[in-house]
């Protein structure tokens, strides 16, 4: 009798398998078979109460967008524990339960991938696998580049689209330096934390792995210091990128033209403050220099006497009309007439001014109003 007992009680004894990695048939099989663990199911729901709850205690950074959270801790703790399978289901509910009982802002339900992805990610790691300090570092920044900087930004970028019909920046400087100054302290905090946890989960009976003391040595440190310096200097590069690009754009659209051109721009600090400084050059070398200003977006050459000369044709104040509405044109190519303008009237301003005409061209030569119709205006 107790021998048949002692069988049983070996058949129904949660399996001690471990792996290397998770590329093995059998790690998927045990993973399944989570779903049918009534004490799996129970610190599922454990975990998500628990992740629920902790997204509401955050450190904020840049409110309202960058916060420091602590739903890592406990994404990373159930995962090891429930494995992959599990952890998808857990993400989906705790982020929809999430949106019910503390909703911020307009809920958009592809968010949900983020959540399923970040415990997925980290299952892949920890789950009956021998925990060490290096793959613990690694499941956070995995869980980091994956979901921080592919996955939410592209799903940032549908949202904007659907309810705001506006562009999103897929990498912003704000995201990357979070991101990078607060990676080492949670790759820190992960190791001590899942080191102290590991050991009674053992005992327990949730992880399988017979625990190793996690060490933070000077080789991690160095590693993590490194990881830090890399990613300072990539964000420097990234604001150098970012400006010179924003002002190339910038100042392309500020000239509209459609010619073949070449276009140089280089960085000038003066007493007004920094400025970009393009030279655009036709085929046929005619070139033309405008100024953008990065901190008001207005391109300064020539705005104001543009403004003057546009506001003396249609009898208005100058300060009614807006630096943006100027494009800069090359005249044609066997004319000898200087680079002109055109300013293009918005609806309101057509409305409010009671304009019959759509804009106003400076070719070099003279200044002509241009109607509906097309028809030209010579002032």
């Amino acid at each position: 009798m107790e021998k048949n007992q002692t069988a049983v009680k070996r058949r129904t004894a949660p399996s001690r398998e471990v792996f290397k990695n998770p590329f093995n048939a059998r790690y998927w099989q045990l993973s399944f078979n989570e779903l049918t663990s009534i004490r799996t199911l129970v610190l599922a729901a454990i975990i998500i109460a628990i992740r629920v709850v902790i997204k509401n205690f955050r450190i904020p950074i840049m409110p309202p967008a960058l916060y420091f959270g602590f739903d890592f801790l406990i994404n990373s703790a159930g995962s090891m524990i429930y494995g992959p399978i599990v952890a998808l289901l857990v993400g989906a509910v705790s982020d929809t339960l999430g949106a019910v009982l503390f909703p911020i802002g307009q809920y958009f339900f592809p968010f949900i991938a983020v959540e399923m992805l970040s415990g997925f990610i980290f299952a892949l790691f920890l789950y009956r696998q021998q925990l060490s300090t290096l793959r613990v570092m690694l499941s956070r920044l995995t869980v980091v580049v994956i979901c921080n900087f592919i996955v939410n930004p592209l799903i940032m970028t549908w949202f904007n689209n659907v309810f705001y019909n506006a562009p999103y920046e897929f990498i912003t400087i704000a995201r990357v330096a979070k991101n990078t100054a607060l990676f080492p302290l949670e790759c820190v905090l992960l190791v001590l934390w899942l080191g102290a946890l590991n050991a009674a989960t053992y005992k327990l009976g949730y992880t399988h792995c017979k625990p190793k003391t996690l060490k933070i040595t000077i080789k991690h440190i160095i590693s993590l210091i490194l990881a830090l310096i890399i990613s300072v200097a990539a964000i420097i590069g990234y604001v150098f990128y970012k400006r010179q690009s924003d002002s190339e754009k910038e100042i392309g659209k500020a000239f509209g033209g459609s010619e073949k051109i070449d276009l140089i721009v280089k960085r000038e600090k003066t007493e007004d403050g920094t400025f970009y400084v393009g030279t655009f050059t036709s085929e046929d070398g005619r070139s033309i220099t405008l100024h953008y200003d990065p901190t008001t977006k207005i391109m300064s050459e020539r705005s104001d006497q543009i403004l003057e000369s546009v506001a003396s044709a249609v009898s208005v104040e100058k300060k009614k009309l807006d630096y943006a509405n100027i494009t800069f044109i090359f005249p044609e190519s066997s004319s000898n007439a200087e680079f002109g303008w055109i300013y293009t009237f918005t609806d309101k301003e057509r409305k409010e001014l009671k304009l019959e005409f759509s804009s106003i061209v400076f070719d070099g030569n003279s200044i002509n109003k241009i109607e509906d119709s097309g028809s030209d205006e010579l002032e």
